[in-house]
């Protein structure tokens, strides 16, 4: 090996342990099938605050009766949604019908998922089991005991005036006869009619015993009619609704705790008057009108502003007292009484029709 190569080769072993002490690397140009890529600085936002159904307080399974419709009550991070932001779809909307604002109508016996969507985010779902029952019928009450009629007062008989003596005639005092004198020869009397005895006065009748009429027997009282309900009815209603609320209670195996007493409110009132009167005078039961108007339609056109409405209904009871058991008592009536969501009641009552009575609740939460 020459010394001017050795030299050389030197210089080349300098020159890389140079480069490698700067860090300098050689790029390999690009391949035919490869392209420069523009570089791009990607800054990561920070992350929205997330939104999510409060499935925790959502009950997992509802049971409705035919003719009933419930709000089902759905809240986002502790808040009520605002419109449009869920999806509601009914597996079978011939037996329960939802509504974009998520207010169930159940119109047969049977059972469908109602599944919930997040549309911002459509990953998040929940699916609610609702079970529709028959319509609870009244119980019928045993007639009511005849009232006995009270016993005839007795009639004191009248006391017997007995007759007034009649005094009796003195016998007339006979006058003794004088000794007879002998008469002197004398001519011969004219003969005198002896005079007329006076009259013997007519004893006095005697005095007729008065008869005492025949007893009249007392009249059987009539029994009283029933008051003719008025407007105490519906409030009556009203008290008790609040009365519940108040004390918390438990529907079909849920337990709701204690809730805000329920305003009155004069539209709801009217539109429960209404579709009561309508029942009877039509001789229907069912939350849709034969017009096909639904409660929700007619509690709007009354023109309530609202958020969420529900409504119970009822036929055959005779007081508030009475229909309040039958709500409580059905599980999907009983859910709406203590919905918490809802703020104010107004309650019909209307008689005729087969049932005789019929009641009505219009639930509803103002805008």
């Amino acid at each position: 090996m020459s010394m001017k190569f050795k030299q050389q080769l030197g210089l080349l072993v300098m020159a890389a342990l140079f480069l490698s002490a700067c860090g300098s690397q050689v790029a390999a140009p690009p391949t035919s099938d490869q392209s420069a890529q523009p570089a791009v600085a990607v800054r990561s936002a920070a992350p929205a605050a997330d939104t999510a159904l409060d499935t925790s307080t959502m009950p997992k399974a509802l049971s409705l009766s035919v003719g009933e419709s419930l709000q089902v009550p759905v809240t986002i991070s502790g808040q009520v949604p605002a419109a449009g932001l869920l999806s509601w779809q009914s597996s079978d909307p011939r037996i329960v019908a939802v509504t974009a604002s998520g207010l169930l109508s159940a119109y047969q016996p049977g059972a469908v998922q109602v599944r919930i969507v997040q549309k911002d985010h459509p990953e998040r779902d929940y699916v609610l089991e609702v079970t529709v029952q028959a319509p609870p019928m009244a119980t019928p009450k045993p007639p009511a005991q005849p009232i006995a009629p009270a016993p005839p007062a007795p009639v004191a008989p009248a006391p017997v005036v007995p007759p007034t003596p009649t005094p009796p005639v003195p016998a007339p005092t006979p006058t003794p006869a004088p000794t007879p004198t002998p008469p002197a020869p004398a001519p011969t009397p004219t003969p005198v009619a002896p005079p007329a005895p006076a009259p013997t006065p007519p004893a006095p009748a005697p005095t007729p015993t008065p008869i005492a009429p025949p007893p009249v027997p007392a009249p059987i009282p009539t029994p009283a009619p029933a008051p003719t309900p008025t407007s105490g009815f519906t409030s009556e209603v009203l008290r008790l609704v609040n009365v519940a609320r108040a004390a918390g209670g438990n529907c079909g195996g849920v337990a709701y705790p204690p809730a805000a007493a329920l305003s009155w409110n004069t539209l709801l009132a009217g539109t429960a008057q209404a579709h009561a009167a309508d029942m009877a005078t039509k001789n229907y039961f069912d939350h849709t009108s034969p017009d096909g108007r639904t409660f929700d339609q007619r509690i709007t056109a009354a023109g309530y502003q609202w958020r969420s409405v529900a409504e119970n209904i009822a036929a055959g009871q005779q007081t508030p007292a009475d229909v309040m058991a039958s709500w409580l008592s059905s599980p999907g009536h009983c859910k709406n009484i203590f919905n918490p969501i809802l703020k104010e009641l107004g309650v019909g009552y209307f008689e005729g029709g087969s049932y005789k009575q019929y009641w009505v609740q219009d639930f509803g939460t103002p805008r």
